[in-house]
């Protein structure tokens, strides 16, 4: 769960945002001008989903604020910590855990084996959830193990990636945000240009990428959208990243020359979200479909 913050000012309307997983959220606003600002719960807990509202302001430069939120008790902060090794049951230095509850996804990165994932719940929400590792460096996975909550901290123990996977789509937003997938992942491959897709409900893609079928770096805003375009799906519609309108560089490392062998792609650059720019990088190794 996240909270989604609100800022208005009488003459401009209103901004909102979503906190990351440090609870922050950033953006511009009007200088000069009295604000009211609200947080709510993004996922409700209850009939009445708002956390927390102040007055702020006015501003003249760049600032930064904090919040501590007055203790509710329909809501339950989590952490999980844990271990994540390889098969050989040394630690993981180059992957991610993947944790799922009620509907939500949340990631973190591994660092030298160990991970911390930091998450809200409502309380009648259930008190269990599911959590695997990858390790990016072999393109394994751990089991998808069920786990309940002992909160506030939950200590999983140690886990082994052992489960080699045939497919990985991974990035990193902001070096922090991670997201990555292993399954349902689609590659078409045609004359001028190859599309790996990752599906979710509704036939709709989470993750799109349109490279040209020639080994090369290529940048958006240099070769034509036709032969190249990213997108990445938030909140059901591609709303946040829509590569075309930024520079961001597309590196195709290598080619199947038929139907079962692998692509390899790599890609970098920056885009910008509510007016603040972001960075991206990530890599994908697929097999071809047709």
């Amino acid at each position: 769960m996240v909270c989604t913050s609100e800022c208005a000012a009488i003459a401009f309307g209103t901004r909102n945002g979503i906190t990351n997983e440090k609870g922050e959220v950033c953006g511009f606003i009007p200088s000069n001008e009295t604000l009211g600002l609200v947080i709510y719960n993004s996922d409700t807990c209850s009939e009445m989903p708002l956390l927390y509202s102040q007055i702020i302001g006015p501003f003249n430069s760049d600032s930064n604020i904090s919040i501590v939120l007055p203790p509710n008790p329909e809501i339950f902060s989590e952490t999980i910590v844990g271990t994540v090794n390889n098969c050989d049951d040394q630690p993981v230095n180059d992957g991610y855990v993947i944790l799922s509850h009620d509907n939500q996804d949340f990631f973190s990165l591994i660092t030298e084996g160990a991970f911390e994932v930091n998450l809200l719940r409502c309380s009648s929400t259930s008190d269990t959830f599911n959590l695997y590792g990858v390790n990016s460096d072999a393109i394994e996975t751990t089991d998808n193990i069920s786990y309940t909550f002992t909160t506030p901290l939950t200590n999983i123990g140690t886990i082994n990636t052992c489960n080699v996977q045939e497919e990985l789509i991974q990035y990193i937003i902001d070096g922090e945000i991670v997201m990555g997938f292993t399954d349902n992942i689609e590659v078409s491959f045609g004359t001028e240009s190859f599309i790996i897709k990752r599906e979710i409900e509704n036939n709709t893609a989470k993750f799109l990428l349109i490279a040209p079928s020639y080994v090369g770096n290529y940048t958006t805003s240099t070769t034509s959208s036709s032969l190249l375009n990213f997108a990445i799906l938030e909140n059901n519609q591609y709303d946040y990243i829509f590569a075309s309108q930024y520079g961001i560089s597309i590196n195709v490392i290598s080619l199947g020359n038929a139907i079962g062998e692998y692509i390899e792609i790599s890609f970098s650059g920056t885009f910008e979200q509510d007016g603040v720019t972001r960075t991206i990088e990530g890599t994908a190794t697929v097999i071809r479909d047709n």
